[in-house]
């Protein structure tokens, strides 16, 4: 693939760049390739990208002529689309701080009754507020009795923070032990 610095003195010596391109890479220092162009019959619809003042957001939409217009991010082979950095964080005497988008918490030892027996902690992340949601799953864990399941999220009054039940529906027995949960606040 051509470098387009090579072809356009615009891109080589940073002057704002209007070109047609198709199927052109833009490559970084050491020559690797860093993002490839591709070209649509009759395209009205592009990629737009603002930088932002301090204190804002630098925003990547979907732009054009149609009235909507999607934006697709797709992962090659079997690999992920990920948002925002991964963080760990262990919940101790009812409370766990995680300040990132996407992450893993891992319980301290729950032990409830059987029969939908509960136990909550505060989940404390700067992610967190009103106009958010926040996506829970259980993944994994040493509980070695009955059955767990997410119970309610409930914003709590502190910014930031949330407080999450987690509900044991076995009607054998109690939960005894610690939980893996992923989250994602978005």
């Amino acid at each position: 693939m051509p470098n387009l610095s090579d072809y356009n003195p615009a891109v080589k010596y940073g002057a704002n760049l209007d070109v047609n391109v198709d199927l052109a890479d833009i490559r970084d220092a050491n020559n690797n390739e860093l993002l490839e162009l591709d070209t649509v019959a009759s395209a009205v619809n592009f990629v737009s990208i603002a930088n932002g003042a301090t204190g804002t957001t630098v925003v990547l939409s979907a732009a054009g002529d149609d009235t909507n217009v999607g934006l697709q991010l797709t992962s090659k082979g079997t690999a992920t689309v990920l948002v925002g950095n991964e963080r760990i964080g262990t919940e101790a005497a009812g409370v766990v701080t995680v300040n990132s988008q996407r992450g893993h918490i891992t319980t301290s030892a729950l032990t409830t009754a059987a029969s939908f027996g509960s136990a909550t902690f505060d989940f404390v992340n700067n992610k967190i507020s009103d106009d958010r949601m926040i996506f829970l799953t259980i993944r994994n864990g040493t509980n070695t009795g009955g059955i767990p399941t997410l119970g309610t999220i409930t914003t709590s009054a502190t910014p930031g923070s949330c407080n999450i039940k987690i509900v044991n529906v076995g009607t054998a027995s109690a939960l005894n032990g610690t939980l893996e949960l992923d989250f994602l606040v978005f």
